[in-house]
C-alpha cells in the first residue's frame, strides 16, 4: 500500500496551460505524470478506447519483435472482443445487455492499470497471461 501511495503523492499538479495537453497524454498513452494525466488515462478507460491504444501499442511491438507486456496485449484483446459481443448484442436480431458487459469490461481495465502502475502481483500476472 505504501508504494501505491508514494505514487500517488508524485503526481504533480500541472499548470492550466498544460492540463489539456497531460489529460491528451493520458488518453493516447495511458501513463500519467500528473492528475490531468490520471484523468485521462481513466476516461480512456471508461469509454474503452484504451483497449484499441493498449493493443495497438503493444501488438506492434509483438510485429516488431520487441518486448511486449503479455497482460496488457491479452487483456486489452479481451476486453475488444467483450466491446465487439456487446456492440452485437445491441443490433435487432441480437439479445442480451450491455449492461452485463460493465463489470467485466471495468475489471478488465482495472487490471489493465494495476499491471501499468505496476503494482499487479507476478502470480496474478501469471494466471491472468
Amino acid at each position: 500500500m505504501l508504494i501505491a501511495e508514494q505514487r500517488l503523492g508524485a503526481l504533480v499538479t500541472p499548470s492550466k496551460d498544460h492540463a489539456g495537453e497531460k489529460f491528451l497524454d493520458g488518453v493516447t498513452s495511458g501513463a500519467a505524470d500528473t492528475w490531468s494525466g490520471m484523468a485521462g488515462a481513466l476516461t480512456a478507460d471508461i469509454v474503452g478506447i484504451s483497449d484499441v491504444r493498449d493493443l495497438w501499442q503493444e501488438g506492434g511491438k509483438l510485429i516488431q519483435g520487441e518486448p511486449y507486456d503479455r497482460v496488457i496485449l491479452g487483456l486489452s484483446t479481451a476486453g475488444l472482443a467483450l466491446t465487439g459481443f456487446s456492440v452485437a448484442a445491441l443490433l435487432p436480431s441480437g439479445g442480451g445487455s450491455i449492461a452485463a458487459k460493465a463489470p467485466v469490461a471495468r475489471g478488465l481495465g482495472l487490471l489493465k492499470a494495476t499491471r501499468r502502475a505496476g503494482l499487479l502481483s507476478r502470480e496474478l500476472g501469471r494466471v491472468v497471461t
